[in-house]
């Protein structure tokens, strides 16, 4: 499955209404809700990131409906039983400077979206998804890196890429099963 807009598209209707993220922080962010609670609440998500707008304004309608549908797709993603959940990046075309840039805003939004779910002490969570948390830490700070656009840029970004994607997977699943024990056992 694919998005049905352009990252540009909302990273550029994003700027255009003065929002405190870009598209791959929203992402992130909505990611994070989605791997951390059971349900993440579209309305209240899609709130917090028009915050500063016009709920009237015909741009942040626009934004709305896109978040709306990113929100929807992803979910989907998530649920799917082919694994086809994909990070909402700009293209392989672009400069790796601006997808590294996207890539760190995109963890940095996550890290707030298991924050904003309620999530207070990562390293008391299960299995690896401390050490995940720990290296989406630092590769939120990854805009910093110093690059030569070679192939071996391309091919870490790639891989790094990879890891949060299958990482985001296994730390849903895992708190969907911390979930369901709670749901068990409610006296503990």
């Amino acid at each position: 499955m694919k998005f049905s807009h352009d990252y540009f598209i909302l990273n550029d209707a994003l700027q255009r209404i003065d929002a405190d993220a870009d598209a791959a922080e929203c992402h992130g962010h909505v990611v994070g809700l989605m791997s951390a609670t059971i349900e993440a609440d579209k309305a209240a998500w899609i709130k917090t990131i028009l915050s500063h707008s016009e709920t009237g304004d015909a741009l942040a309608k626009e934004c709305d409906q896109i978040l709306t549908d990113l929100y929807n797709e992803t979910l989907s993603m998530l649920q799917s039983e082919d694994l086809g959940f994909e990070l909402y990046l700009p293209d392989d075309e672009v400069e790796l400077s601006t997808r590294l840039k996207a890539l760190a805003n995109w963890s940095q939004g996550f890290l707030y979206g298991i924050a904003a779910a309620g999530v207070k002490n990562t390293e008391s969570l299960p299995g690896e998804i401390p050490e995940f948390v720990r290296d989406l830490t630092e590769i939120s700070r990854a805009e910093a890196f110093d690059l030569d656009q070679d192939e071996e840029d391309e091919g870490a970004y790639t891989e790094i890429v990879e890891y949060i994607r299958v990482g985001v997977m296994l730390m849903r699943t895992e708190m969907q099963h911390l979930y369901e024990q709670a749901n068990d056992n409610p006296t503990q």
